[in-house]
Order: C-alpha cells, then sequence, then structure tokens
C-alpha cells in the first residue's frame, strides 16, 4: 500500500521572461571571453504552477575559452531571485560545447545552485540547500540572428528536478553600427 496523495504532478509552460546578453570583453591569450547576462521574470501568463509569486531576476556572468577550433568550454557565475522567496541562489555552470558544423553545435553541461536557507525571522540564516543537475542539446543557427535550442536534462541532488525537456528559439537585435 502507498499514499499516493502526497505526489504533485504539474504540467505546463513558464511565466514570462525577458533578458539580454551584453558583450563585456574579447578573449586574449588564456584570458577569456566575458559577457553579462541579466534578466526578468514577470508573474503574468503561463501557467500558474510555473511562474513566479512575485517579479524573478537573475545576473549572470559569462565567459568562453575556445580550446580548439570546434571545442569551446565555458563557466559561469551569476545570482538569481526565484520570485517566490526572498532569498537568493548562487548558480554555476560548466559546458562543453562541440562544433558539429558551421550551423549545428551540441553541448554537455553540469551546473547548479546555492540556495541561500532562511531562519524564522526570514533573513539568511548561514546555510545552503544544494541542487546539481547535468544537461545537454543541440542548437542550430539559421541565420546570423535566429537561433533553436532543443536541451534536456537530469536532476543530481534530492532537491533537483526529476528531469526536463527545453525548446527556445533566440532572435539577435543589431543596436547601432557595428563592423
Amino acid at each position: 500500500l502507498s499514499d499516493d496523495s502526497l505526489i504533485n504532478k504539474s504540467n505546463g509552460l513558464s511565466g514570462l521572461h525577458l533578458g539580454s546578453k551584453v558583450f563585456l570583453f574579447n578573449d586574449k591569450g588564456i584570458f577569456p571571453k566575458g559577457t553579462l547576462l541579466y534578466g526578468v521574470s514577470l508573474p503574468i501568463l503561463g501557467s500558474k504552477d510555473f511562474r513566479p509569486s512575485y517579479s524573478a531576476a537573475e545576473i549572470m556572468f559569462l565567459f568562453l575559452n575556445r580550446i580548439t577550433p570546434f571545442y569551446e568550454f565555458e563557466y559561469n557565475l551569476g545570482v538569481q531571485w526565484d520570485g517566490n522567496t526572498k532569498n537568493a541562489a548562487y548558480a554555476y555552470a560548466l559546458n562543453n560545447e562541440f562544433e558539429i558544423n558551421r550551423k549545428m553545435h551540441c553541448f554537455i553541461e553540469l551546473y547548479g545552485y546555492f540556495y541561500e536557507n532562511s531562519g524564522k525571522d526570514d533573513r539568511f540564516n548561514g546555510s545552503f540547500v544544494n541542487d546539481h543537475r547535468v544537461n545537454g542539446g543541440i542548437w542550430y543557427l539559421f541565420n546570423q540572428g535566429l537561433q533553436l535550442d532543443l536541451s534536456g536534462g537530469v536532476g543530481l541532488s534530492k532537491v533537483s528536478p526529476d528531469y526536463y525537456f527545453a525548446i527556445g528559439l533566440s532572435n539577435r537585435l543589431k543596436l547601432g553600427k557595428r563592423n
């Protein structure tokens, strides 16, 4: 006998997320290329189970070293607020990306979060919950500005989601003149 009343299964789309990447500096020798990623998630649209209760935000520093003409190693550090608690989550990622051809790439990534825990007064109590995951996928570049992403992954920690699948479409906007 088992009690399935404790199991909560949900399906649906996530809420509206707006973000951007800003180029910071180019790679030179062993020094990486650097980019700033920032975004906000709004508690509108999407399935109620997957959108934040409040506005959420993220700030990430993205670094990239090209090792060979077809292999890049990427590593990221940042902080996020999920829109459901006041506490921050400190994020990391270690990504291996391989170029299949000029338009198609694949990747495998280890990433995770260190979530701040709260005490009774809703303040950070000095401890963290660890959430580690692995994912992989492919992306296809239709032209200089339009990209399709397909990915999926699994959780490695007790608090991590069991699995996920994602599809994304990115459009790069050109602002101003640039060679």
